[in-house]
């Protein structure tokens, strides 16, 4: 018989809030004692009800949750006792902001239930977020630990939910926010979009010893931060005038597909730059997928200009053709580079997927997008520097 919804939900949140308050008291806990025990009722607790939750939640979400859940609770004694406050116990502490999140249910009165979300924003940023990274990451490269690989591999997927669910959270935040201020503007992306690429100019330049290979990197750059001006002053221009922009037309179509060339050759250009002490099959395979994705690309404009093709088809194929090459070149950097500048590198370029995905900013997502390649180029030149 189906499960009543009403009583399906109950019970989950009287479970979460039960695992949420063991996880806040083996915390509090943990500073006065570091004993297993109660970290192991919190594992045990968790293992139980995400096998048996597994086949009763409806969102698809939750079952990946739950099964990498799974993976940690069963590869857990695989860890060394002296190890598991390392990676696992951090782990556990992100249930402390469940409690919050089930007491959103509960409380009826309006300030009550405002303080309490505000104080899941910071729990869920502090355990899931901060916590997270700093306590498994940082210390797994700083001590150069070496733990099960299916430990790792829950680690990250559940990082991974994480991160996903933050960035829809911020989603939430930032809606609310433009309720009272009035920001969410397609004119005030295009204004700040002209200009911010422009910032890693004098980045690379104090980054970088001015050499050769550097200059490749460099000149990359240089050519993207313009053709961005140039291309969204363009966009600017035309809201300023009162002209609807949603799709390239044939007014500004050739500085649309010059930057997404200029996209392409500054990849290239690093990836050059990375490796121009020992050119490899990589490098020339980066170059075929970046040449196929462009290829691909100007078809993508070739439909669109004949009509083929809509909003929603043409800058999915956009981004898909921008987005292949792009991984394969992360991929590149990550392999040469050292672990403690590879998980930053990582960790920024997965936030600019999640953030491409998810659109938590609506509007200014594009701007996001764009401090976020700031930060890139910050890793990509510290890279560059160590090959």
């Amino acid at each position: 018989m189906k499960m009543n919804d009403d009583v399906y939900l109950d019970i989950v949140n009287k479970c979460k809030f039960a695992i949420g308050n063991c996880a806040l008291f083996s915390y509090l806990y943990s500073f006065f004692d570091t004993s297993s025990l109660y970290y192991e009722i919190v594992l045990y607790s968790t293992g139980i009800y995400s096998c048996i939750d597994l086949f009763f939640t409806s969102s698809n979400e939750s079952r990946i949750h739950h099964l990498f859940s799974i993976l940690l609770c069963s590869y857990y004694y695989n860890i060394l006792p002296n190890d598991r406050s390392i990676i696992v116990y951090p782990v556990l502490n992100t249930e402390i902001s469940s409690i919050f999140y089930i007491l959103k249910y509960w409380l009826k009165q309006p300030q009550l239930y405002t303080i309490n979300l505000a104080l899941f924003y910071v729990t869920f940023l502090k355990f899931r977020i901060y916590d997270f990274y700093t306590l498994i990451y940082t210390t797994h490269v700083t001590m150069n630990m070496s733990f099960p690989f299916f430990i790792l591999i829950a680690c990250d997927g559940l990082y991974l939910m994480n991160l996903y669910w933050f960035a829809i959270m911020n989603k939430i935040v930032y809606k609310n926010i433009t309720k009272y201020l009035d920001i969410n503007k397609d004119i005030l992306c295009r204004l700040i979009c002209s200009y911010t690429y422009f910032i890693n100019i004098p980045l690379v330049f104090c980054m970088y010893t001015l050499n050769k290979k550097n200059m490749y990197d460099i000149l990359g750059v240089s050519m993207l931060a313009i053709s961005s001006h140039v291309y969204h002053s363009n966009i600017y221009n035309k809201l300023i005038h009162k002209i609807d922009y949603d799709l390239p037309n044939k007014d500004n179509i050739i500085l649309f597909v010059n930057d997404a060339l200029f996209i392409h050759m500054r990849c290239i250009l690093g990836i050059i730059t990375n490796f121009y002490n020992s050119i490899s099959e990589s490098v020339y395979i980066s170059l075929s997928i970046h040449f196929i994705c462009f290829y691909l690309g100007i078809l993508n404009v070739l439909y669109l200009m004949k009509g083929d093709s809509n909003i929603h088809h043409f800058y999915k194929y956009h981004n898909l053709a921008m987005f292949m090459p792009y991984i394969y070149d992360s991929y590149l950097f990550a392999l040469r580079t050292p672990i403690e500048v590879t998980v930053p590198f990582l960790l920024i370029n997965t936030i600019i997927v999640i953030i491409i995905a998810t659109e938590p900013f609506y509007k200014l997502n594009h701007v996001a997008f764009h401090f976020c390649l700031i930060i890139e180029t910050y890793y990509i030149c510290i890279s560059n520097n160590l090959t």
